[in-house]
């Protein structure tokens, strides 16, 4: 029996960045987030089981703070937040902890990333998909 499956499917192609938006490694927005094991135990998909969209925070220095309550502040219904635990395996697949913000859609795939200065444009992103169906 042949069986199909979407998991390797990527919208990558299909995704308009905004032009200001700075290129940071790791997934590409429109790609299926990669799971990881934390050294501490668990998953990264253990993380995203719920209906929600998932900011994963890859803290810096904490300075993140003030945008994400602002996110949440914003959008308290559709938006849950981790912040990940320092980890070589989390550091392998989404790139360094520099403060970067990465959107995970309810489906598990990347919605949009970028560096916590430039969370106004995941913002304007948020807006703009959440009141598309509305007419």
């Amino acid at each position: 029996m042949n069986t199909c499956s979407g998991v390797a499917y990527t919208y990558k192609d299909y995704v308009r960045n905004p032009a200001a938006l700075t290129e940071i490694s790791g997934p590409a927005i429109g790609d299926r987030a990669p799971d990881i094991d934390f050294e501490s135990g668990g998953t990264l998909f253990d993380r995203l089981r719920h209906p929600y969209f998932t900011l994963l925070v890859m803290p810096r220095d904490g300075a993140e703070s003030s945008e994400i309550e602002r996110l949440l502040r914003r959008f308290p219904k559709v938006l849950v937040v981790e912040t990940l635990p320092r980890s070589e395996a989390l550091s392998k697949r989404y790139g360094p902890f520099d403060g970067r913000l990465i959107l995970v859609r309810p489906d598990g795939y990347i919605g949009f990333k970028c560096r916590a200065e430039e969370s106004h444009l995941l913002e304007q992103t948020l807006e703009r998909v959440l009141t598309s169906h509305k007419h």
